[in-house]
């Protein structure tokens, strides 16, 4: 990693950015930024216009280039490919290493079972289908939909659903554990249980602390003591305790200093520390 970071991490953002600045620039010297379905995007207008992807060929294109927005929805369609392709190969090999390394590791291991032996590749294995599959159903999925020649209206609804909910299904996948784990601890809830308890815990913990806050008002209203005034006189007690303790110790600190004439003064002073000790 240190030598991938060094070599080609650098140059791979330079030429990230000065491609996204090409491609966004590029358009603009041709009039191909046209509206399509209320989005700003390089196509002809109208966008069914032209020999391209999406065009009848018939229809004239009053502003831009057909030929160009076909370039771009080749390139487009070039990165919807590689970004799943490099998504699910990452995963793929962060499993591979993970179980490799785990089967290496079986012939140290004395008394265990397989189970116990690739539990972390298992683990990793689970997720991985999980983030994967939410990726392939909220953009891979939409993307094909809105984007397929002649697509339908239902096409375009299934894809206007599925977008949104990658974060909710990633908000899910992230707390599995914690909800896995509840689950243990109480047998026999449900999972939808779980997960509410899981992502509510901090709001369902602040209002029991104001439950608990009102009963006990409500139980010193009963017994006719307010609460401010019993907080104010538990303040009250708090400092003559302290007042009480730093004269202590100042008194303590003043029979250390006095040097003792005879071994009766001393037992008088140890008295009299004993019977303010014994006071508190």
């Amino acid at each position: 990693p240190a030598q991938f970071a060094e070599l080609l991490e650098r140059k791979l953002h330079v030429f990230h950015i000065f491609t996204a600045i090409f491609m966004s620039l590029m358009p603009i010297f041709f009039d191909s930024y046209n509206p399509e379905c209320g989005n700003c995007r390089p196509v002809p207008k109208p966008y069914w216009c032209g020999d391209w992807v999406l065009g009848d060929g018939s229809t004239e294109c009053v502003r831009g280039d057909d030929t160009l927005a076909g370039v771009y929805q080749f390139i487009f369609w070039i990165i919807v490919s590689l970004i799943p392709m490099f998504c699910t190969g990452s995963m793929v090999r962060i499993y591979l290493s993970v179980y490799l390394q785990e089967r290496r590791m079986t012939k140290y291991n004395f008394g265990d079972e397989d189970d116990d032996c690739f539990k972390e590749s298992k683990r990793i294995r689970n997720t991985m289908l999980l983030y994967t599959s939410s990726f392939y159903i909220c953009w891979i999925i939409p993307i094909m939909c809105w984007h397929a020649p002649h697509s339908t209206p239902a096409l375009y609804i299934v894809a206007d659903f599925f977008f949104p909910l990658m974060g909710f299904f990633h908000m899910l996948i992230f707390t599995l554990p914690k909800c896995v784990k509840y689950q243990n601890e109480n047998p026999g809830t449900n999972k939808v249980v779980c997960y509410f308890f899981v992502i509510f815990q901090n709001q369902i913990d602040f209002v029991k602390r104001v439950i608990i806050v009102k009963k006990g008002a409500d139980l010193n209203n009963a017994s006719g003591v307010d609460a401010n005034s019993c907080i104010f006189e538990n303040h009250n007690q708090s400092l003559n305790t302290e007042n009480m303790a730093t004269t202590l110790n100042s008194q303590n600190n003043s029979s250390q200093i006095i040097v003792p004439v005879s071994e009766e003064g001393n037992s008088i002073q140890q008295a009299e520390s004993d019977a303010i000790a014994s006071s508190f």
